[in-house]
């Protein structure tokens, strides 16, 4: 598949069944990431959760990217958080699905509210990311991948982000996923080896462009 035969497009309403390929498709990409397995305890039914609720806070809070190609099958899904936006910077966000797992899961809170945000602070500098794109999510379907759909994603964004004079931003949990961003043009800006959740310790890093 040529990338230049991938369109990707910013949507705004959802269908039913586009908000369910968008669940598949990220819960096919996730399905061995380690800080969703170990938060949601190896748990189908928390994983398939905090998988919607993500969508459910980009959706309200931040920007869905679909990328297609001919025969208009979603191939990748794509969440931005816009400068100015960031994850769980309204209530809305929250209340599609993350305070249930916040309630159940005490870690989220200290991952999302406390870790993530001084982390990303420290590596970035203060104001970075509120003022970047924030790549939150990005997915493609399994037999899809490798065939440029993930950096279409990447791509279409970084252009408006060029045009605006900002960068763009990303954490990242595997070396596997760091390569694939700098491939894209990311720089890694800092890295954290020993952050400690109740299970185990996840590795974190944090990746940006340059304006």
């Amino acid at each position: 598949m040529s990338i230049s035969k991938i369109q990707v497009r910013h949507v705004q309403t959802f269908t039913e069944k586009d908000v369910q390929q968008v669940i598949d498709i990220w819960s096919q990409a996730y399905r061995d990431d380690e800080f969703i397995r170990t938060t949601t305890r190896g748990i189908p039914e928390l994983f398939e959760k905090f998988i919607h609720a993500t969508f459910i806070a980009a959706m309200r809070g931040g920007e869905i990217y679909f990328a297609t190609h001919e025969d208009n099958t979603v191939a990748g899904v794509a969440a931005w958080y816009p400068p100015g936006r960031l994850a769980f910077d309204s209530p809305e966000q929250a209340e599609g699905g993350y305070n249930e797992l916040f309630d159940r899961h005490p870690e989220l809170v200290d991952w999302w509210m406390d870790f993530l945000p001084k982390f990303s602070t420290e590596a970035l500098g203060e104001g970075f990311k509120l003022a970047s794109w924030h790549l939150m999510f990005i997915g493609v379907r399994p037999e899809l991948q490798r065939h440029g759909v993930g950096r279409a994603l990447i791509e279409h964004v970084k252009q408006i982000a060029e045009r605006e004079g900002k960068a763009l931003c990303v954490e990242a949990g595997t070396e596997d996923t760091i390569a694939f961003y700098q491939d894209c043009g990311f720089f890694i800006r800092g890295s954290q080896v020993d952050w400690k959740n109740p299970t185990q310790n996840l590795p974190t890093w944090v990746l940006s462009t340059k304006i």
